[in-house]
């Protein structure tokens, strides 16, 4: 007998297939995160293998906890990264992650909200202003030159 995911008991074949299905679903938006944290593809994924292994020895009960599970992980390995990155950034520490948690990993304000255990409006001002930053260091001829064709 086998693991319980999700709330059910799998054979283990099952449970391996399950577990194939998640790591498939949820790496390539993991690595994009992390890989924007540390910068390494080497390091990023060692820390996506470890995430996914502590997620999924944790057996959460439903799909929503185990995206927690595995991006809180992640987040927690990455977060020693993002906080050097500060010397050559002028994003904080926490803007690059929202940043990072909205578009590399594609989560909702919500679920980054319940990652970073701060509010959905704290979410929003650390992404605007993380934004706001990126759209003044970024150089008017870089933005205008897909528009030159």
């Amino acid at each position: 007998m086998g693991l319980p995911i999700f709330g059910r008991n799998k054979s283990q074949p099952a449970q391996a297939q399950d577990q194939r299905e998640l790591y498939n679903a949820y790496f390539p938006r993991l690595f994009a995160f992390v890989h924007s944290c540390v910068r390494e593809a080497d390091r990023a994924t060692q820390i996506i293998v470890d995430s996914f292994f502590d997620a999924f020895a944790s057996a959460p009960p439903d799909e929503d906890s185990f995206r927690l599970m595995l991006f809180r992980a992640a987040r927690g390995r990455c977060w020693p990264s993002l906080r050097r990155a500060k010397a050559r950034d002028t994003l904080t520490a926490r803007e690059r992650e929202v940043v990072a948690l909205t578009f590399d990993a594609r989560l909702s304000r919500a679920e980054i909200g319940a990652l970073c255990r701060i509010r959905d409006s704290a979410v929003a001002n650390h992404l605007m202003k993380g934004l706001s930053k990126l759209r003044d260091q970024t150089p008017a001829s870089l933005v205008a030159a897909p528009l030159n064709g």
